[in-house]
């Protein structure tokens, strides 16, 4: 790789609508780490504490089940933890979170995914199950949903952005954790 420039390729403004492809990567060390720290950063306005306040901005199902489990996670209730590998299982394959779905998280309308909010509720509930069981899964969704919200060229509602910048804040903070714990 001696000379090899080596960009972070997986922030995709056509996501949701193209899928991020991550099959067959080609292992990139610590210059890929470097190109993904980058990428992280820049978005990384505000590095103080941020005050979130999650309240329903749309009518869909899915946006009332995220702030219901985030109301959940907060009050140290949560415990829908199959349901939401199960949902993780379904982002996995497809890398959309739709506006509805059945309760075996099957998409109920092909073409409502794109809505960002989600994406970020998502991407928030995520870091709320990784803090509270340290599991991988959890932080690899993670990193794909932050992909899909870098990629999103316009966000509705400032205080998107500031969840935006939180979801980035915690993943750097996860990562180099792990980084510093497997030396």
């Amino acid at each position: 790789m001696t000379g090899d420039k080596l960009d972070y390729i997986y922030v995709n403004p056509q996501a949701p609508k193209e899928k991020i492809n991550y099959s067959y990567s080609k292992f990139g060390g610590e210059k890929f780490m470097q190109c993904w720290e980058v990428s992280r950063k820049k978005y990384l306005i505000n590095k103080n504490e941020l005050k979130l306040i999650f309240k329903i901005n749309t009518n869909s199902n899915t946006e009332k089940l995220f702030l219901g489990w985030i109301e959940d996670f907060e009050q140290n209730c949560f415990n829908n933890f199959n349901e939401l590998k199960l949902l993780i299982k379904r982002f996995e394959v497809t890398r959309k979170i739709y506006d509805d779905y059945d309760e075996n998280f099957r998409k109920k309308e092909k073409y409502s995914f794109d809505e960002s909010r989600l994406y970020l509720l998502f991407a928030f509930i995520l870091i709320q199950a990784y803090e509270k069981e340290k599991m991988l899964y959890y932080l690899n969704a993670l990193l794909k949903l932050n992909d899909i919200n870098l990629g999103f060229e316009i966000l509705k509602e400032s205080s998107d952005e500031l969840l935006l910048q939180y979801c980035v804040k915690k993943e750097l903070e996860f990562i180099y954790n792990l980084k510093e714990k497997l030396g």
